[in-house]
Formats: C-alpha cells, structure tokens, sequence
C-alpha cells in the first residue's frame, strides 16, 4: 500500500459507502483520510507517513443504496403527454370562497422508474447507517410517486407503510441472515442504524419481528428505544432510536433514556440506563410480546374512524343549519357529529361532519342540493390534486369510509371508542350517531363490562408495551392489531364461569363512563386530559408518601408487605431529580412537588379522589378477574394506571413484567383453544356469521397441547445426562403449541412416568427459567413454560 499497515491494522481501504449524493462522495472519502493521517500522525509521527498519502481507492461510491434501474423516465399518459402532480407546497386563494387551495399550476414531473430492483452492496464485515427519517405514509411526497412505487416493486415483502429507513434495515437483515458456504463464508457480522423512534410502530416493527423470529433468527444485541436527536433547533421534536442486530439468538443490552438536559447547548446531557436480557421488536427487555397474536375472539369488530381528505367536509353547526340540517327530510343521515382525538382529549368542539356514503353525486345534487353546491366548492378543488384516481372520481365521499365497520359500529346505541396517540390511555363511550375521525381506535361493543377490562391498568400496561409511541410528546400508541386484536379478555365476561363478577364489572363500567361525563359536563374548564393529569400526580404523591412512611416495613417484610414495595430511584427525564424515596435516602431525595392551585382546582371539580376509586375498585375486579389478585395487590393505587411513568418502584415494574409474560401465556392457550374450535366471541351475533367457517372443527384438532408425536413408540426416550436432559426439555418446549405444565412436559416422554422423572423435569425447567432459556407464566394458579419463538 506504500503506508506500511496492509494487513495490519485498519485503513481507508476496509470503509465502504454508498451516497447519492456526488458532492458528499468526495467529501465522505476525504473525511476517511483525515481521520486516517491524524490518528497516523498521533500514533507514530510524521516519519510513519510515506507518499503518495492518498489513494484512490474508490471504495466511496456514487450510487443509490435501496433502488438499481435501467433508466428513469417521465411519466406520460395514455396520449403521449408528461405527467405531473401538485408540488404539496404551493397554494393560492380560491376566487370564490376566497379559501387557501392547493395551486394547480405548481406541479413537479412524475417520473418511473424502469426494471427496479434492489441496489447491491459491497461485501463487508460490518454494516452502519443513518437513512433519511421518512415515514412511510409520506414517501411518495418526498420522494415522488415514480421512487416510492419503484421502492415497493423492488421490495415486494416490505409492509406498505414501513418507514424509508426499513428498507435499508431490511437489506442489512437479509444480507446478515444469509447462509454461507465453506468456500465463501457470510462474512457479514453485525449491522447498525440510527432511525426515528417510530421504528417500533406497527409497519416497521414487522420488518424486524420477521427477522427475529424466523426459522434461522437474527438477534438485536443492543438497542436504544428513545433518545433525543441533539441540537437541532429544526428538528427539536426528532426522537431516534439505535438498533445493532447478530445473527444467532443471542441476549442483548437495552439502553433507556433516565435524564437528558441542555439538549440544544454545547454541553448536552443525557443519562442512559442498561439492562440485559431479550430484545424484543417492541425494542424492550422482559415478555416477548411478539409471540402474542391476534385471536379470532376479537376479530373484525374494531377499527380507525374515517379519513376525511378534504378539510371541507367539516362544518360548524350554524353552517349544518345553513345546508339544511333540522329543515331537510333525511339531511341528519349526512350530516352528523363528529369526534377527532382533541374532541376526546379536551372537550367536543361542536363540529358536524358530511357524510354522503352510499349516495352518488347525483343523489346528493338531488335530495341536498346545498349540500352538494358546498361540497363541489369547499372538497372538489382539493380532490382534483389527489394522486388517486378513486378519490379523485369520488370526489363527494371520503378518501376511507370504512364500509366494513359501519355495520359493527353504527348498528347498536353506542360504542367504544379511544384515540390512537394520547398521554393517557383511556377509553369511552360515543354514541352510534357520532361520527369518528381516524385517530380514534373504535370498537364496536356496547358492553360496560369490556369497557370496563379495557380501562384497567392490566389493559393500559398491555396498551403501552404493545403499542408504539409517536408525537412530539412521544406518546404511546394504540395499535388495533397489535393491542387489541390478541389481548385475551378474562374468561367471565365472554361465559357464565362468574356472573356476579361480570354483573360488578358492568356496574362499575357504566359508573366510570358516566361519572366522567357527568364532571366535564358540569364544569366547562374540565378536560379529559386535565383529569387524568391530576389523577397520575394524586398517586405520585401518594405513593412518594406512603414510600416515606414505612420504608423499613416495605424493604425487608416482602412476604407480608399487603401490595406496598420499595421505590427505587429514578431519574425524571426532565431532569428534576429522582422521583421516589429509597430507604436509604428519604430524609434527602426532593419529594413529588404537591399539586398547584390550578391543579387543585381540577382536583375538586373532577372530585379526583372518587374517581381514583372507581378505578381502583375496576383494577381490583379486572385482577381477579385473571385469578391474578396477586399482583393486583403489587400494581393497585401505583402511579402509571393510565400512562408511562417514571415513579415506579423496582417491585412495580417486575410486578408488570410478570403482568405481560401471564398475558402472553394466556393468548397462547387462547390460540390453542381457537385451534381446537373453541372461540371465546366478543360478539357472537356478529362474528360467527362473519368468521366462523374459518375456525377449525374440533374433531380436527389433536387433544393434546404438546405438539409431539402421540404414539408412545415415537416419543422422545428421557436421557440420562443432566446436559442432554436439559437440552430434550428445551426442545419440547420449543415444539409445544401452548405454554405446558411441568406434568404436561413429563409426560411426552417415553416409558414410565416416575415421581423421579417429574421432580427431574420440574428442576430443569426451573433452571432454564433462572438462566433465561424458558419463560414462565402462571395459567389457573399453575406455573407454565414455554420459550420464545
């Protein structure tokens, strides 16, 4: 090489790069080489650098990193003309209306992209990246509709609305995952990326749940789920999230943000906290939530709202009057109330939305003349710009009307309803009249009992580990098919199994949905989300006193402690200091600041303290519920019932560790149940019609859980060695189809079922618990197993 260090330590030649840019070619090759002679220059003087200094090596391409083609080229339609769309900028005043509309002349070319595939990458050890933060949803904006078609042909596989940087996550995967051969060996170890903190949203976290759970696994071996992106006033809202994948099943270190500071300074602070274990695609350490799947149970009857695609299909109710509402014969089937998630956080805001589904144009020009004459004028304009040709063509209907769930939602006096991303997690009731947006999750229930499990804090820690997390706020997210569509209901409000617990689940749901209503409605200041600000403070306050009060009594009588446990110290986010007293230091740890006047005020007119105890009094019911009073005493009263906290005590979170594994346990033996041809309906009357032919008989089904060869001459001789033992009981567990019972694990064995053999086969799966090679539910009070797939 002329420097002397080929093949003894690292040089420019080893660093491979792909950029799109041509300017930043060059400049990514002579930051190479920079770097390079000072750290030469630092180790071993100016007598360790020989000439030429640089080399051309090249290794810095030109070159797009996610799409190869044989050309690009313009758009054209069907009589040889280019295309073009709107800019997504550009704006002008309507010459009626006087309205804000998108500006027909601002157009940019539309090109496509001919025989796309995915771009090759040089061979490497190693693979890092940081890749644009583009979300799906906004690809075709920012990238044209030619690229981001282009992108999804290349990629068949890719979820539609998997962000941009997936696509670079993907191909890392996939190279990663690759078998060698002993001529030429994978020689890709590890890859990294820097992505927003959306990657664990529902699109994007299946790219990375394909990959761990496939037949030959990858591994994430660390992970950082939510670290600020430093100063960049642009960009103030950016969260990132870090992930560094293996291949193999291997633990790996989770890294969580505890403090950070100063974030747009020089001197910026931010305080990571380490734990090791599985990582999951949640990007979490604990139950492996990515083995829970949706049950059929709870299939097709939740939902989003409709999405409008045209703000003008929003009036104010004077306007409704205006087109005719109260005057016009049928006109309240096409307009109606309207909920968005602020409506729902805050207080409604009065707003009446067009509905015109199920009518033609000519229909509505007909029977509602005024209707029709607002729509062409207020919605048509700004459909005209629309990419798609249906919502183009359909101008008077909305961009997704959500036919399907119309029946299920419309068809009875009210039903359930939460919003997609809020601080706090909480559910209502709307009436069947009212119309909701598409950041509104929907169920269509009219049970107060299922109300009343889903406002549970054993729902809310299943929400938000399930769920992802979006906004400035970087609040969690209520995901229908990853939170809803596999969260196992408790037995009692689908059978008869306990009818004066489902009638005091009813009662008490009813009771939460009115009292809320009834407070906001009585006092105009109110909101849903002061209320339950209030709430989560009223019970940091508690707990940071009871934590006071009896620290010795809570640190050292864990057996007798009736639910209380020791804080642990940690540290708020904002920097504030800890938040709840140790033993140790509760004469010197700053105490939970007490509530402010405004907040006293919401205090008294919410009358806070009585709904604490309505939900209280439903964690309690909803535990038992499970059969799971245990942890009910660990869990109730504590801060975080309706939202992330930093006050939780080191018990608290291993107490909702426990939760989640129990709850996955429990959705696997609802699996095998719905395998058998037992389904647990939510609503029969809707459902069976609907899904039943797709559940399998019963006489179809094996009778046992184990999914093992039945016949006693192929089943699995016990081995004598304590490894091999080990290794055949871990294996079992990995072919079961639910988790199993040590009895359940003993018996697939061959010969004779000693007392012996089971007091062996309960020890060793004990020890793959306490090293981490099976995990543990409890199931009817009995401890169960099963492993990670």
């Amino acid at each position: 090489m002329g420097l002397g260090f080929q093949g003894e330590t690292v040089n420019p030649s080893q660093f491979f790069g792909l950029e799109i840019n041509p300017r930043a070619v060059a400049i990514a090759d002579l930051v190479l080489w920079i770097g390079f002679i000072k750290w030469q220059l630092k180790t071993s003087g100016l007598n360790a650098i020989s000439e030429p200094i640089l080399h051309a090596y090249g290794t810095i391409r030109h070159q797009d990193a996610i799409l190869a083609y044989d050309k690009k080229a313009l758009r054209r339609d069907a009589q040889g003309k280019p295309l073009s769309r709107w800019d997504g900028v550009t704006r002008k005043l309507h010459p009626i209306t006087g309205e804000d509309i998108p500006d027909p002349d601002a157009t940019v070319e539309l090109y496509d992209y001919v025989n796309p595939r995915i771009a090759d990458w040089p061979e490497a050890e190693f693979i890092v990246g940081n890749p644009p933060f583009i979300g799906g949803k906004d690809m075709r904006a920012e990238l044209g509709d030619g690229y981001a078609e282009a992108c999804w042909k290349a990629r068949p596989h890719m979820p539609g609305g998997a962000d941009f940087v997936m696509h670079f996550w993907d191909e890392a995967a996939r190279r990663l995952a690759r078998k060698g051969t002993a001529k030429q060996p994978n020689p890709l170890k590890r890859f990294g990326f820097i992505t927003t903190n959306s990657i664990t949203q529902t699109f994007s976290r299946r790219v990375i749940e394909k990959y761990l759970s496939a037949k030959e696994p990858i591994s994430l071996v660390f992970a950082v789920p939510d670290h600020p992106w430093m100063k960049a006033a642009d960009k103030a809202a950016v969260r990132i999230a870090m992930t560094v994948a293996e291949k193999g099943e291997h633990e790996g270190v989770l890294a969580e943000t505890v403090r950070e500071d100063g974030l747009n300074t020089d001197t910026p602070r931010v305080d990571l906290e380490k734990r090791a274990g599985k990582i999951t695609a949640k990007l979490t350490v604990g139950a492996d939530l990515a083995l829970a799947r949706p049950l059929f149970a709870n299939d097709m009857i939740s939902s989003r709202g409709v999405v409008l695609h045209g703000a003008g299909f929003l009036i104010a109710q004077s306007k409704a009057k205006t087109l005719g509402l109260g005057s016009v014969l049928g006109i309240e089937k096409v307009i109606r109330e309207y909920r968005n998630g602020r409506d729902i956080a805050q207080r409604p805001r009065g707003v009446m939305a067009i509905d015109l589904f199920g009518l033609e144009s000519k229909e509505v020009l007909n029977q509602f003349p005024a209707v029709y004459q607002h729509v062409l004028e207020h919605v048509k304009p700004e459909r005209d710009q629309n990419k798609r040709p249906s919502r183009r063509d359909k101008w008077w209907l909305y961009g997704e009307n959500i036919p399907t769930m119309r029946p299920v939602l419309f068809s009875q006096e009210k039903y359930i309803s939460t919003i997609e991303t809020s601080r706090h997690r909480f559910f209502l009731f709307l009436k069947s009249s009212i119309l909701p947006d598409n950041k509104l999750v929907n169920i269509g229930l009219d049970d107060d009992g299922i109300i009343a499990v889903l406002s549970s804090r054993l729902h809310v820690t299943w929400s938000i580990s399930k769920g992802g997390w979006m906004g400035v706020g970087n609040d969690p997210t209520y995901l229908k098919t990853q939170t809803f569509d596999p969260f196992p209901f408790p037995a009692c409000v689908t059978d008869d199994s306990n009818p004066a617990l489902r009638k005091r689940l009813a009662e008490l749901g009813e009771r939460l949905d009115a009292f809320r209503k009834e407070r906001l409605e009585k006092h105009d200041f109110l909101t849903m989300t002061g209320i339950y600000n209030v709430l989560e403070r009223v019970r940091e306050l508690e707990w940071a006193d009871a934590a006071r009060r009896m620290p010795e009594t809570v640190a050292h009588d864990d057996e007798d402690r009736a639910g209380e446990s020791t804080p642990t110290l940690h540290p708020s986010p904002q920097g504030g200091g800890k938040t709840a007293a140790s033993p140790e230091s509760v004469e010197t740890e700053p105490r939970v600041p007490p509530l402010t006047a405004s907040e006293r005020d919401i205090y008294d007119a919410g009358l806070i303290a009585v709904l604490k105890d309505i939900h209280d009094e439903i964690d309690r019911a909803v535990f038992e519920a499970y059969g799971w009073s245990d942890l009910g005493q660990r869990l109730i009263g504590r801060p975080g019932a309706t939202l992330p906290s930093p006050h939780k005590s080191e018990d608290q979170e291993a107490a909702e560790e426990e939760l989640l594994s129990r709850l996955v346990a429990l959705n696997l033996e609802r699996q095998a149940e719905e395998r058998r041809g037992q389904v647990r309906w939510l609503r029969p009357d809707y459902q069976i019609a609907k899904l039943g032919h797709k559940v399998s008989k019963a006489e179809e089904q094996i009778e046992a859980d184990i999914a093992i060869a039945a016949a006693a001459a192929e089943k699995p001789k016990w081995p004598s060695q304590p490894f091999d033992q080990i290794r055949i009981v871990k294996d079992v567990l990995a072919k079961a189809a639910a988790p199993a019972s040590p009895a359940e694990v003993a018996a697939t064995f061959d010969g004779r079922n000693t007392p012996k053999r089971k007091g062996r086969v309960d020890e060793v799966l004990k020890l793959l618990a306490e090293t981490g090679g099976a995990r543990t539910g409890e199931l009817d009070g009995e401890t169960r197993y099963f492993v990670a797939r």
